[in-house]
This record gives structure tokens, sequence and C-alpha cells, in this order.
């Protein structure tokens, strides 16, 4: 399996202490990579003839917290392999900026200068005590002016987040209410009058440069449905302009990725990642600013192909790990001191866990569901129920406007009683295949210390179409400040045009 990228963690130490990286939960010793097993991951890299795989210099840590950073990227160099450095910047002085534009081209490097956090507010959340927001604000306009300085082509991009930070592009997050920790901005138009302001910094700063004769700004086609036009200059997917800026960089993917060019070879994007993981000990510190909110991360089970694993990495010790997500070397695939990941042996062991990754714990949670639930009490006379679990097909909207999900053989919902509640109520209509079959539900009761569910409930089901136009209603005392599994079993039948397993069609579950 050849690899896209592929991650040198050259040491896992950091400068920083940002809430959304789970670097300050890191079970594992820090320290740094030794300069000979990074060669000879190199070199394996090189002997699979993978010649144009990117390098990264990290899973965690900052890369400068290592003084010996150059000499790997020295050896990157050597091997003819190209870095993409990821940096906070801070450590960048001008001596280290000096040395990084006169030694080296964009042949060689890219720089992504990790600007997440991109005003005095959400700076915060660095825990960086070191610099003030507008020291560190400073600190990368001079690293930007350094390049200019010494007429380097090395790119420098300068990604920035979106207002709703995580959740807009994590799927797997299920919220009830708005969360402070996981926004960076207090609305869209917010962000949207703040980015205007930063371009126009920037634009501010650029005319500067031209002053001092850092560079002659040079004008650029309009035409933004020909970027490739531009790809030697900029190296990038797409391009656009300033006045529709917004619109279009905010619907950025992981898929495509569009810049904006704010300087000759000083791009910046909308940068948008998930959890990074799903590990309680992390979610308690990401969420800590966030009152009135219970957390439960849901098991994965059954197979599951990945795209991520082949990406391999080596971590500070030498442990190779399947890609950058695991941080802690729990998917340890042996160590580079005496593992050749070129050997037919090994690519047969990659290939055969990235066919199903569920067989491994850590992979079942990286890719596990989150609920972050609203546990504030309420007087209405039913709660809704909007946490839905494994085994449910994708909602689907009828002529009139309702929406609906088909359940498949075993279907879980989610719900943190805000009231006592003395049922569940069902709004749902069964197909005529499944008419006259047996179906059941269960409900189960959560044991936060124990971690595992209780059941409460069992009750059978006798599906009819007659009763389609009714709510059907199971009863079970819920107790308020319990967190409770629901469970529907159905049987099931093949149906719609790609042949799917569906079972009940359900408009809404109700706590009543």
């Amino acid at each position: 399996m050849k690899p896209d990228v592929t991650f040198i963690e050259i040491t896992n130490h950091c400068n920083f202490d940002c809430s959304f990286c789970p670097n300050h939960v890191l079970k594992r010793q820090k320290g740094f990579l030794d300069i000979a097993i990074a060669r000879k991951f190199l070199s394996q890299l090189k002997k699979a003839g993978w010649d144009d795989v990117l390098v990264d210099l990290a899973v965690l840590g900052e890369p400068f917290m290592n003084k010996s950073v150059f000499d790997y990227l020295d050896l990157c160099k050597e091997y003819g392999l190209r870095v993409y450095l990821v940096t906070n910047g801070a450590l960048i002085k001008p001596q280290i900026a000096k040395k990084i534009f006169k030694k080296y081209s964009k042949d060689d490097i890219e720089i992504e200068i990790s600007f997440q956090t991109p005003t005095e507010t959400t700076y915060q959340r660095r825990y960086n005590k070191q610099h003030t927001f507008f020291e560190y604000w400073q600190q990368i306009k001079d690293v930007i002016c350094a390049k200019y300085k010494y007429k380097s082509d090395i790119r420098i991009i300068l990604p920035i987040t979106t207002y709703d930070f995580m959740l807009s592009v994590d799927d797997s997050v299920v919220c009830e209410k708005e969360l402070d920790s996981l926004k960076l901005f207090e609305n869209e138009e917010t962000q949207k009058r703040w980015f205007y302001d930063y371009l126009n910094e920037m634009e501010t700063f650029a005319q500067e440069l031209i002053r001092k004769n850092c560079f002659k700004w040079r004008k650029i086609a309009k035409n933004t449905e020909e970027p490739w036009q531009h790809a030697e200059e900029f190296g990038v997917c797409m391009h656009t302009g300033k006045q529709n800026a917004y619109e279009v960089l905010t619907q950025n993917s992981s898929d495509k990725i569009i810049y904006y060019r704010l300087m000759p070879g000083i791009f910046t994007y909308f940068k948008k990642f998930g959890l990074w993981t799903r590990k309680v000990d992390y979610l308690e510190r990401l969420l800590k600013e966030d009152k009135d909110i219970f957390v439960y991360t849901e098991p994965r089970h059954g197979e599951e192909k990945c795209d991520l694993v082949g990406n391999i990495g080596i971590l500070s010790d030498g442990t190779i790990v399947p890609c950058c997500l695991d941080y802690e070397g729990e998917v340890s695939l042996g160590n580079i001191e005496d593992t050749d990941i070129t050997s037919e042996q090994f690519q047969e062991k990659l290939e055969k866990f990235a066919e199903n990754v569920l067989i491994c714990e850590t992979c079942r949670q990286c890719r596990s569901k989150v609920f972050i639930l609203d546990t504030v009490s309420t007087d209405d006379e039913r709660q809704e129920i909007t946490a839905y679990g494994n085994n449910w097909n994708s909602v689907e909207v009828e002529e009139d406007g309702k929406k609906f999900r088909w359940t498949k053989e075993s279907s879980d919902v989610y719900i943190y009683a805000k009231r006592d509640w003395k049922s569940i109520d069902l709004d749902m209509k069964v197909h005529p295949f499944l008419n006259g079959a047996m179906a059941f539900l269960t409900i189960e009761q959560y044991d936060i210390v124990a971690n595992t569910f209780t059941m409460r409930k069992k009750q059978d089901l006798k599906l009819n179409v007659i009763n389609n136009n009714r709510v059907t209603s199971v009863s079970c005392m819920l107790e308020k400040g319990s967190f409770y599994k629901i469970c529907i079993n159905t049987p099931i039948f093949e149906g719609g045009s790609d042949l799917r397993k569906l079972g009940l069609m359900v408009y809404g579950i109700y706590a009543h």
C-alpha cells in the first residue's frame, strides 16, 4: 500500500497546550526521534520507490522543539522527499527563519503555520503563556517578512477554522446544544466580518512590504474556472478573488481545498477537522467550558474499511502506526528498527488490517459516534429523542415534507431523561412486507461507573399496517437524570434501488 503522505514524529514535545489537541492527555513517554531511525524509515520509502510521498514531520508535537530539526530536513532532502512542515510558528525566530529560507526551496518544503485560533479570545485555547496573541501574530508576520527578505519561493499556508469549529465537518458528533468549547465565533455573521477584517489587515501588511520592495504585486487572471493556469505559481488546488472569498472558502471539504492568496507565496484557507479522539480524558478537557451536558461515546462494531490506513508513520520511539490519529501507538505495526515496511509480509498485514479496522479497539473508538446531550431539566410534556446511533439508514423526505428513517435489524437511539417519563412513543409506519411480523423494543439504563447498560424493559411489538396512523407507546419509567439506550429490533427486507436492508419507517421517537 503506497501512502500519499507519511508521518515522522521527530518529537512529541510541544510549546503550546491546545485544548483541541490530545498532547495534554498523552500517556506515552515524551522524547525525540533518533536521527538514525528516521534515516532507516526514509531509506525504506526510497527502496519502495515512493519518491513522491509527502513527509510530515509530526504526529503530535512541535517540530522546532527538536533542536536537530534541520538534520531531519536535510535528511528528507537527501532522499529527495518533500516535507510538509506543520508548525505553530512561535519558535521560528530570525536565525531559524534565515536558515529555512536560504537553505531550502519550494521543492524541499512547504510550511503550514497553524493559525487555527485567529482572535485574542480564541487564542486562549492554545494555553501558550510565552506569547500574547498580538505577539504571536507579529511572530507570524515576521516569518512572512523573512521569506521575502531572503527571496524564498517556499509557500506558507495560514489555515483558519470555521466558527462552528469541529461540528461543521464531523457528522459523527451529535450535539443537542450550542457549545462554547467548539465555537470560535458567536455566529457565522461574526466570523464573516472578522474574515474580511483579516483580509484587509493582510492587504495593508502587503502594501507595507511592497513599499519596502519585498515584492511586486502581479495581477492574476480573474477567471477562477481555470485555476491550473496558475498551478506553478500557486501550487494549490484552486484560488478565489476577494469579493466572494468567504462564500467560496467556507465550502472547503476534505477532497477539495480552496485557497485565498494573501500575497505571493502566502495562502489562507478554512481548515475543517473533527475530534482528534473520542477518549474520555480528551473530551473532558475539550468541553470543560460547557456545563449541563452529558457525553457518551457509542462503540462501533461490524466491519469497516479505512482510507487513512496506509498513510503510515513512526512515533518518536520508532513505533510504526497505521495513520496519524494513533498518537499513543496502540495499533503498533512493529518498530522501524526491526521491521521492513516494504516487505511482502508487512504489506499483507497492513492491507488485511485496512479491510476491517474495527477489529482494533482504538479504531473502533476512532470511528464511533459521540453524543453531547443537553441535561437541563424541562417541564415539557414530551422529550424528542435526537441521538440516533448504530444501524440506521439515512434520513429521507416524503412528498409532503415529512422526514423519516428506516431502521435496520437492530437500531439504537439514546436519551438523557430531563424529567421523569412514563413511556416511549414511536411514530412509525409498517411496510406491507412486514405486516403481521414480530419486532421488539428494549430499554436499557446506563451505569456511568461500570460503563455498562442494564435491561429495564423488553416489549414485543406486533407489526400491523392498520396501526400506521397511530403512535405506538411502550410503558417504562425513565428516571430524571439517567441515560438510556433504546433498541428497536425488527425483521428486514431488501428495498430501494440499491437494495438496502429496511425495517420500520420511523418519523420520530419521544419520551412521554
